[in-house]
């Protein structure tokens, strides 16, 4: 009886994990959508504030306590200005850029360019694994952006570099709150650090912006909520529920559904068109993360 019990509860943890891993991917082109309406600081101040606001009742419903008092000030600061500037990325290069092709080439070259990090900063020697997932990895990559068409040049003009800045932003990030934030306190604390970057944007925002946001359609409120409530509120909060509950391997392994999701709803929302190049490149570097997943395992 208790094993069905946890079987259910486990089944409906995945399905959450999916639906959450989607809004992921389906925030790519809501960036996009929104980047018709806003620019990028004022879509960064609405994003995080918005998501703040709607991250508490998440302690009632967890049955936690908001608290600041095993937080460090300055690890929060760190990351939300890093956060802040991750999302300057994420919303510059969606609106220069493909958002599909973003989508893919970010969420598939972040643990890629995190286990360089890592190895760089416990100068640890690669394995022939690590390097061989590195090369096809970085081949993967390439072809997303295209760069053997564009050229160097044209890569910083067309808003690859900033899916690249997003890439290398997010991977330090993950590693820096991996060594400084406790796991106990991964909710507390995305709330302040969300909290954080609405308020380190206030001095790069025009209030008039804010006043025009009120007179925008349906279609920008739907991707505003999905990029803050969906992605941000719904999407962070039920990723680290669902580590604690899945494990930290099988939760990792539904990553994989945010380029897919990133790539069809781009298709399907803003007509954006799936090349030969990107799709070999965006199987490229899945297939360069399974690689070093499977030597780190062995590990």
């Amino acid at each position: 009886m208790k094993k069905a019990v946890n079987n259910k509860k486990n089944n409906l943890f995945t399905v959450l994990l999916i639906i959450a891993m989607v809004s992921w991917g389906i925030s790519w082109t809501s960036a996009k959508i929104m980047g018709q309406y806003i620019n990028p600081t004022t879509a960064i101040f609405t994003r995080f504030l918005i998501s703040a606001i709607t991250f508490l009742p998440i302690f009632s419903l967890l049955k936690k306590r908001l608290s600041l008092k095993h937080i460090s000030i300055r690890t929060l600061i760190i990351c939300a200005i890093t956060l802040a500037l991750y999302n300057y990325c994420f919303f510059t290069g969606t609106q220069l850029g493909l958002a599909g092709a973003g989508g893919v080439l970010v969420t598939t070259t972040n643990p890629i360019i995190t286990m360089v990090f890592m190895a760089i900063i416990n100068k640890r020697k690669l394995s022939i694994k690590e390097i061989i997932g590195i090369f096809v990895g970085l081949t993967g990559g390439c072809l997303i952006i295209d760069i053997w068409r564009l050229g160097i040049n044209q890569i910083f003009q067309s808003g690859n570099i900033y899916f690249i800045l997003c890439a290398s932003i997010w991977a330090g990030l993950t590693i820096f709150i991996s060594k400084f934030v406790e796991k106990s306190q991964s909710i507390n604390f995305t709330f302040w650090m969300y909290l954080g970057v609405a308020i380190i944007m206030i001095p790069f925002i025009q209030f008039e912006n804010i006043i025009k946001l009120l007179t925008y359609d349906l279609t920008f409120w739907i991707h505003l909520i999905i990029v803050s409530v969906g992605a941000l509120t719904f999407g962070t909060t039920t990723y680290f529920v669902a580590s604690q509950k899945l494990g930290p391997e099988k939760s990792s392994s539904f990553i994989f559904t945010v380029p897919i999701s990133a790539m069809v709803t781009s298709m399907l929302l803003i007509d954006e068109v799936l090349t030969i190049r990107t799709f070999i490149g965006c199987c490229l570097t899945i297939f360069a993360v399974i690689i070093i997943n499977r030597k780190l395992n062995e590990v």
